[in-house]
């Protein structure tokens, strides 16, 4: 009786190691899969801020060139804002779906990924 319990400690004490390790593991595979999700996250919002201030700049600009040739600088503005009130309903009316899928999509393949 005495050499089995002598195995078994041994045994047990590398399941012990071996759990330890492959949470430790999951651990460094969660930590990176985050990671991954953030800094990509953090890139596109970053991208996004200088998509936004180009096309602010690019409305001001086009405004104020739209009204210089309507003849009231007001009227320039009130088209800019027409043409992206028509932009907005084409979108939500026929694309958003899609747009939508496709941010949902490639959150969840990012998640799913193996740990690279």
């Amino acid at each position: 009786m005495e050499n089995s319990k002598d195995g078994l400690e041994p045994l047990l004490e590398k399941a012990g190691s071996y759990l330890q390790t492959y949470f430790e593991l999951n651990k460094l595979i969660i930590i990176n899969k985050v990671a991954n999700i953030f800094s990509s996250l953090v890139s596109r919002v970053v991208a996004a801020i200088f998509l936004v201030l180009f096309i602010i700049s690019a409305s001001v600009g086009a405004a104020f060139w739209l009204g210089e040739l309507l003849g009231k600088v007001y009227y320039g503005f009130f088209g800019v804002a027409g043409f992206y009130a028509l932009v907005y309903l084409i979108v939500r009316l026929f694309v958003y779906k899609s747009i939508k899928r496709n941010i949902k999509n490639s959150i969840i393949s990012q998640i799913l990924n193996k740990a690279s």
